[in-house]
């Protein structure tokens, strides 16, 4: 209780210090209900763990965030080693779980400080990091609303209330803060890239902080970004700001040349190792799945060839599925639902671009390199559709945008409900 009665209005300063940052964005409408939904979502996440799975990710962390805070009780000096190094005595190391997990282990050195100073309190933390999640997500919109214009339902939509993406980029979870940092970090060096404002220091620091942190605990998330971000950038300043067929060639040009650059970044994104890397998360994931909730690549094999030729099927699932004949169990239910949505409005999205053929912007290319490339490494490497619902977030976000964004079948219902509100009021 006393934890509470303190962070309570830190938690309402906060989010009226966030709202009026936002006052002069036409997304303002959406703030509140937006921010209250991403911190009820983390609630819930919280409630599913503990009372109907009682086991998974964000209670191992809870577990192991308590175990930080024993060791900074009992020994400050150790404590403060093991955040800065990640290291720690043979004593200590007995109390971590995921001390030889260095990816959920750098994780836990981050939101240490956050679980100590929300007085040890599970609830507490998973609104702070539900509010930085929903800070980036916020950023990053109104940044994109700036720059190209995107509708704001569009950008409410995709990033503030889709349901699955809202509940896994929430609470206690490693995805609240990595989604979060790439869509933050994403948005700065955009408003830099289109001149929306001057270059500063702090907020290039700031970029390189939270793409560091990405990439040590979702690499292929980080590394596909830190390639698709810098080929837009240069090819744009050769080829402009509309997307043509000329503007295709530069930007995979320069796409490759990063993509096989950052490979020598991380022994998994090797290219010499990478299709073994992901084989491995795939049979990995299968066995941990007990045959339950999985998706099958017919004879994959460890070799790029084979990971090339399941690439497709790879998109579709990555992108459309689980669709209601997939799933056997009445959780997956709202993710069939979404599913239907989001295959719905791309069908829309495409019969109208086909019909119209509108000159699109350039930045649809990055655009659609991560959500392919993102889509299609996930999926691959995550044959369990609990486990692909989870991970999605980030290139569905993106998706999202793109299939909404002056969508005809939105713009028609968007008329219909104004017009409702109309008649009512």
């Amino acid at each position: 209780m006393l934890a509470w009665i303190i962070h309570t209005p830190l938690i309402v300063l906060l989010l009226l210090y966030l709202a009026k940052r936002s006052r002069h964005t036409p997304l303002k409408v959406y703030f509140w209900p937006a921010a209250i939904y991403k911190i009820l979502a983390g609630i819930t996440l919280g409630l599913i763990y503990f009372y109907y799975y009682q086991h998974g990710d964000t209670l191992a962390i809870n577990q192991e965030l308590h175990a930080f805070s024993q060791i900074c009780k009992e020994n400050f000096s150790d404590y403060l080693n093991l955040l800065l190094s990640g290291e720690t005595n043979n004593r200590y190391q007995a109390l971590l779980n995921f001390y030889e997990q260095p990816r959920i282990h750098f994780f836990n050195r981050i939101a240490s400080p956050l679980f100590l100073f929300s007085l040890n309190n599970y609830w507490i933390t998973a609104t702070y990091l539900s509010i930085f999640s929903f800070a980036g997500f916020w950023y990053f919109g109104e940044i994109i609303y700036k720059i190209y214009k995107v509708d704001p339902l569009a950008i409410a939509i995709a990033l503030l209330f889709m349901p699955g993406i809202a509940l896994w980029t929430s609470g206690l979870l490693k995805e609240s803060l990595v989604t979060s940092s790439l869509f933050f970090s994403t948005a700065i060096i955009l408003g830099y890239t289109e001149k929306l404002y001057p270059i500063r220091a702090p907020k290039l620091i700031l970029a390189c902080m939270l793409l560091f942190i990405a990439f040590h605990i979702k690499f292929y998330y980080t590394a596909v970004l830190l390639a698709v971000l810098p080929a837009y950038v240069i090819s744009k300043k050769i080829t402009g700001d509309n997307l043509t067929w000329k503007s295709l060639l530069p930007f995979l040009g320069f796409l490759i040349t990063l993509l096989l650059i950052l490979s020598h970044s991380n022994a998994y994104l090797n290219i010499s190792t990478l299709a073994e890397s992901i084989y491995n998360n795939y049979t990995a994931t299968l066995q941990a799945s007990g045959g339950s909730n999985i998706f099958i690549f017919e004879n994959l094999q460890p070799t790029l060839s084979s990971m090339g030729k399941h690439s497709p099927q790879a998109l579709f699932n990555g992108l459309f599925r689980p669709l209601p004949l997939d799933i056997h169990h009445w959780i997956a239910i709202p993710a069939a639902i979404e599913n239907i949505f989001i295959l719905t409005f791309t069908l829309t999205a495409l019969f109208a671009y086909y019909k119209n053929k509108p000159q699109l912007p350039a930045v649809v290319l990055p655009a659609l390199a991560f959500v392919i490339l993102s889509a299609t490494l996930i999926t691959l490497a995550s044959p369990n559709w609990g486990t692909l619902y989870r991970y999605k977030s980030p290139y569905m976000s993106v998706f999202l945008i793109m299939i909404l964004n002056r969508n005809p079948l939105l713009l028609k219902i968007k008329q219909k409900l104004n017009y409702l509100w109309e008649q009512n009021h």
